[in-house]
């Protein structure tokens, strides 16, 4: 049952732009407070209630804005681990692939090492590809982070995974890739990067 809030604004829209539009509104308003949230910086608490009101309400979890990540990828970057419970407990998809891969992948890229846990726990597939068909497990070597890549490997993670131009994870240590965007991180840590994925850390 919708909330007083929520009836007038649903009200609002049909007035405003029609039945089709009012149906959709939800959806696009969850979308737009998981980018904003997640550019503001917003602390989890106050995305937990906001978001589970919209979610409440009706909200489809898997839908972003156009342009932009699906809300699971937003919270994955961002650190929301409880946020992520309650998108997979709404029905997330975790294996959909955004702009820059699925959920797994932003925190891998943002050195998210409870996100991962908490991905991985509600069923995320660890190996997930993205659209250069590379693993979580790439992109956290890619930039860097060595306690990721300790947790994706402790969970599983194949060392084995070849991206598109025929490179292992273990490769990015090395090889610079064109789209590498934080190189000095990989730079500095290439030591420990290489004994946790040789097995001596």
């Amino acid at each position: 049952m919708k909330t007083k809030s929520m009836l007038l604004l649903t009200i609002v829209f049909t007035a405003i732009f029609g039945t089709a539009h009012a149906e959709y509104n939800v959806h696009r308003i969850f979308g737009e407070f998981m980018r904003d949230a997640y550019y503001c910086r917003t602390p989890e608490d106050m995305v937990l209630e906001t978001g589970g009101k919209l979610l409440f309400e009706g909200a489809d979890p898997n839908k972003g804005l156009p342009g932009y990540e699906k809300p699971l990828c937003h919270a994955a970057q961002a650190g929301w681990l409880r946020m992520i419970e309650l998108l997979a407990r709404h029905s997330a998809r975790l294996d959909d692939v955004s702009a820059k891969g699925a959920a797994l992948h932003y925190a891998a890229r943002s050195g998210q090492v409870g996100c991962i846990g908490a991905l991985a726990a509600c069923g995320a597939t660890l190996d997930v590809r993205d659209r250069r068909n590379r693993t979580p497990l790439h992109i956290a070597v890619a930039y860097g982070h060595v306690a990721a890549v300790e947790r994706l490997k402790a969970l599983g993670a194949s060392l084995q995974v070849l991206d598109s131009d025929g490179q292992t994870p273990r490769d990015y240590i090395h090889v610079a890739p064109r789209w590498k965007e934080e190189p000095v991180r990989l730079y500095a840590n290439r030591a420990q990067l290489a004994a946790v994925l040789d097995g001596a850390h």
